[in-house]
């Protein structure tokens, strides 16, 4: 399956994944000896690991953290293809300020998905599990928007 990754992003996955990105870039800006902010980061990286594996499931693209003094985001190893890339210039931007609840809504809802595509493929026969799977978290997330009862 190709990667479009313009309408990637504007799906809920694509979406969590990018707040995922956003906290853990400003938790990584913040005190590092304060066990909310260590908290975060851990929380934000086995995220990531749960997404940069199913990217690179469905799509056969490895992605990895990158930052800078200039940007943020996902990208190739060589950083030839980004997924996402975000200036620092722009974090100012309505569109990059998240809140603490955002983040703590995003952990809930990532958490939940997680659960949920482990629950989905356990009942996948074993030759079926590929993207079978998320879509049927997806689906049954966009029905349930209150959670998952996996």
């Amino acid at each position: 399956m190709k990667l479009n990754k313009e309408q990637f992003l504007k799906t809920e996955f694509g979406g969590e994944l990018e707040n995922t990105i956003i906290a853990w870039d400003d938790a990584l800006n913040r005190n590092r000896e304060d066990k909310e902010v260590l908290r975060t980061l851990a929380w934000c990286q086995a995220q990531w690991e749960v997404y940069r594996m199913a990217i690179k499931h469905f799509y056969g693209v490895e992605y990895h953290f990158t930052r800078t003094d200039e940007y943020y985001g996902l990208c190739t190893e060589d950083e030839s293809d980004y997924l996402m890339k975000v200036d620092r210039e722009q974090v100012s931007s309505p569109r990059y300020k998240i809140t603490k609840e955002d983040v703590k809504e995003a952990m809930r809802s990532a958490r939940e998905m997680e659960k949920a595509a482990k629950t989905y493929a356990k009942s996948l026969p074993a030759d079926n599990k590929s993207k079978t799977a998320m879509e049927l978290v997806l689906e049954q997330h966009n029905k349930n928007k209150s959670g998952f009862t996996a």
